[in-house]
């Protein structure tokens, strides 16, 4: 495993400040998420009050007919 430098993680940070998923990108940094976990959270999933996160789902791209006996949404 290899993880960033903090000058990484801040020049990262820098570059992609502009990019429409930049939320989505300080997510993943600042809490370990996984990319699936950060891309299907919901509204219900984020307490404000509390300042925190509930990861309840995580997005899984399929290829094929998946595995047989396992249930996907549409």
């Amino acid at each position: 495993m290899q993880i960033w430098t903090a000058e990484q993680v801040a020049s990262f940070r820098d570059v992609t400040q502009a990019h429409r998923l930049h939320a989505a990108f300080y997510l993943a940094l600042m809490t370990g998420m996984r990319r699936g976990e950060v891309m299907d959270l919901k509204g219900a999933d984020v307490d404000f009050e509390r300042s925190r996160l509930t990861v309840r789902h995580n997005l899984v791209e399929m290829q094929g007919n998946g595995i047989p006996g396992k249930t996907h949404a549409g």
